[in-house]
């Protein structure tokens, strides 16, 4: 019985940095970069002081954003704890963010301050998984071209007008009707394991070199990237549904193959001409991509020329040429965009977009698993993160228990203070209310009692108890905030040159006057 439908697994090696554009941005205030690593983070989800809260909220309500910056720099450590994304980042990423972060890069003639764009492209990602991953529709838009490519050597590579391109397109790959690719259903490419990306500058190149030897460089990018040399990083589903319009998986990867291999190789040969890749990683990764157990492809943002017709004078490709300058059109991309660690590098780069896909493997491909090993990059070391997150969070955890404890400890005073003022009498309550007010600064320190408020204060109180003959406890209480013993006592700290326990001192005088209305109260 023949098959209704067949599904094909699929897996993907990165063989060069590989960007998928998603819309988004890292931006300066939801990143940090530490040792190498960036810390991507949601601001309203940090674990910050109330100081700090403070601060931050200070500055954003002035739209004080050179300070906001700044401030996520200064605490990048607090950072770290709370970050929900990693990737790594390159040597001249993090130099770059750290020399430009929170400061003014240049002020213009109008007085107005330029601030450093720092934002960073952010490849495709699961938002729940928070991992990198490649779309089907990339993956489906690339094989779509490839096979509208070979239709159009079959018809002898005519001219295509814009126009024309575009029904061309949508009656092969966008009408469901009419589509040649109807029966294909792409998956997306999920990643198998922790996938590690890695932040780079996108260098752009022109092709051909200026008159005066330059390398004639475009205005530097920064992107993440999936890392290459991820060995089987990716895994998607093929399905192919029985209808005759639908060839055997095998066509469609021979279409691939033969489309960029074509575009590979010439490429090549212009950057060892240039000077701009290194001779030995090509010969190495040469050898994988002309062999027929896998499929070479291009995905993501690299540049135009994977993405036309390849006869001579067919494509017409927009070239900007500059601001106040009309665009002209080409049938190639005038330049070539790689990616490097410096934005001054012109060694060393790698294109951007490469990888092999193997279909329905059975085995290891040895080739390929040892390339992955020699020529892996660092990534990040997710189970560290992982470990230093933990060890964070248990840090803060525990500053948050012994605040609460702190707080608990201060609400149980505070009861226990109302509980016993409640429990005062109502001439007790007054000696409280005159300590209380004593506590205030505008009653200085003297040395000396004849002008000193609280002194005269204290003798009226005393004076009142005396006339008003208190009960017994409420006299105690009151002889209780003048003991001598107690140096810390608001009435010994203010009220200086008094000498109670032995009636002498600077004031000899006031202070035997005072200790008989206190041997008065107490009925001596």
């Amino acid at each position: 019985m023949k098959e209704f439908m067949k599904t094909h697994q699929v897996y993907l090696t990165p063989l060069t940095p590989i960007h998928i554009g998603c819309g988004e941005d890292f931006e300066p205030t939801n990143y940090v970069i530490d040792e190498g690593v960036l810390y991507h983070f949601e601001p309203s989800k940090l674990e910050l002081s109330d100081s700090q809260i403070q601060q931050l909220l200070s500055y954003a309500n002035k739209s004080d954003l050179l300070s906001i910056q700044k401030f996520f720099q200064q605490n990048a450590k607090s950072v770290v704890g709370c970050a929900n994304y990693f990737s790594s980042a390159a040597v001249g990423i993090e130099q770059d963010w750290k020399n430009k972060i929170g400061r003014v890069v240049n002020r213009e003639s109008d007085g107005n301050n330029v601030i450093a764009k720092l934002s960073i492209e952010r490849t495709a990602y699961l938002p729940y998984q928070n991992q990198p991953y490649v779309t089907g529709s990339g993956f489906k838009g690339a094989l779509v071209t490839a096979y509208l490519d070979d239709c159009h050597k079959k018809q002898g590579n005519p001219k295509v007008n814009g126009r024309d391109s575009k029904k061309i397109f949508t009656f092969y790959a966008g009408d469901f009707k009419t589509s040649k690719f109807k029966g294909v259903k792409f998956g997306d490419f999920l990643p198998e394991n922790n996938v590690n990306t890695k932040v780079y500058y996108a260098l752009n190149f022109k092709k051909v070199p200026n008159n005066k030897g330059g390398q004639g460089r475009g205005i530097p990018l920064r992107r993440e990237c999936i890392l290459p040399a991820q060995y089987r990083a990716f895994k998607s589903n093929v399905t192919l549904w029985q209808d005759e319009k639908v060839f055997p998986i095998n066509h469609y990867f021979e279409l691939l193959r033969n489309y960029n291999f074509s575009i590979f190789v010439k490429e090549m040969k212009l950057l060892l001409e240039r000077g701009l890749i290194d001779r030995t990683w090509l010969a190495s990764v040469f050898n994988l991509v002309n062999n027929e157990n896998a499929c070479l492809i291009r995905l993501g943002k690299n540049g135009a020329d994977s993405k036309i017709y390849q006869g001579d004078n067919v494509a017409s490709i927009k070239i900007m040429q500059g601001k106040g300058k009309k665009p002209i059109f080409k049938d190639r991309a005038t330049t070539v965009w790689l990616s490097g660690e410096r934005q001054n590098q012109e060694n060393n780069l790698l294109p951007f977009g490469w990888a092999l896909l193997e279909v329905d493997p059975q085995s290891d491909n040895n080739a390929l698993k040892e390339w992955c090993n020699q020529n892996k990059v660092s990534g990040v070391n997710l189970d560290e993160i992982y470990q230093n997150q933990k060890q964070a969070q248990e840090r803060i955890k525990l500053i948050e228990q012994e605040r609460q404890q702190k707080l608990a400890e201060e609400q149980q005073a505070l009861k226990e203070e109302q509980e016993r003022l409640a429990s005062l009498s109502e001439n007790q309550r007054l000696i409280e209310q005159k300590l209380q007010a004593w506590e205030d600064p505008q009653y200085e320190v003297k040395n000396y009692t004849d002008n000193s408020q609280i002194f005269v204060e204290a003798q009226a109180l005393v004076k009142q108890a005396i006339s008003e003959n208190w009960e017994q406890s409420d006299k105690d209480f009151l002889l209780a905030i003048f003991d001598h013993t107690d140096r810390q006592s608001v009435f010994n700290r203010k009220v200086g040159g008094l000498d109670l326990s032995k009636g002498a001192g600077k004031l000899k005088g006031k202070a035997k006057e005072f200790k008989q209305l206190l041997n008065q109260l107490k009925g001596l």
